[in-house]
């Protein structure tokens, strides 16, 4: 009896026919990280191996998401609590953060910036339509409002809404990532939930 030989096994008894560069990729994703335009080769992998990464992702019940135009991809459950408002550490100061950043990524469009290297804004921007989102905190005093903005803008940019690499100390852009989670439709979802919890985890 012949021995078949398994061109992609990494260790022994691995039975998977699925390139371990494009299993690493799932594994990523798996862990919450977003693949997006920062890293061009591994989206465009991620594009042409879709397929295979699905696979890997459905065998823990995880889905692709993947915004071609956008250029941006992550997993999310398949159980019908995909909802982008159950990710752990959300709180209502996050959704009015992401607010500001969807209205101001609009603008930028409708002034005829289609390019995410175009969508550039202040900080000091950010800030004032943050305040806007959220009346309570500008009843409860300046400090209040700036403690909260940081603490929102700190967890945007780990959440990638946000990138300011290479940014001066103001300024920052807003990423793809915005603008496939307004193209998926949360807005609605977004005000449902500053309508029913302004401070609490949702």
């Amino acid at each position: 009896m012949n021995d078949v030989v398994n061109d992609f096994a990494c260790f022994e008894g691995d039975t998977s026919d699925i390139p371990i560069d494009i299993r690493r990729l799932a594994v990523r994703l798996k862990k919450g990280t977003t693949i997006d335009y920062r890293n061009n080769d591994e989206f465009d992998a991620l594009v042409d191996h879709e397929a295979e990464v699905r696979k890997c992702l459905n065998a823990d019940f995880l889905d692709l998401y993947i915004d071609v135009e956008n250029r941006v991809a992550w997993a999310e459950e398949i159980d019908g609590e995909n909802s982008f408002l159950k990710r752990s550490g959300l709180q209502a100061n996050n959704v009015s953060f992401f607010l500001a950043a969807a209205s101001t990524l609009l603008e930028r469009r409708q002034d005829g910036h289609e390019l995410p290297s175009e969508w550039i804004t202040t900080k000091t921007s950010l800030k004032e339509k943050f305040t806007k989102a959220n009346a309570k905190l500008e009843s409860d005093g300046r400090g209040s409002v700036s403690t909260a903005f940081d603490a929102a803008y700190r967890a945007a940019r780990q959440w990638r809404w946000i990138d300011d690499t290479g940014c001066s100390e103001d300024r920052c852009r807003i990423t793809p990532h915005v603008a496939a989670l307004i193209d998926r439709g949360f807005i609605a979802e977004l005000l449902s939930a500053m309508n029913g919890n302004e401070e609490e985890e949702i």
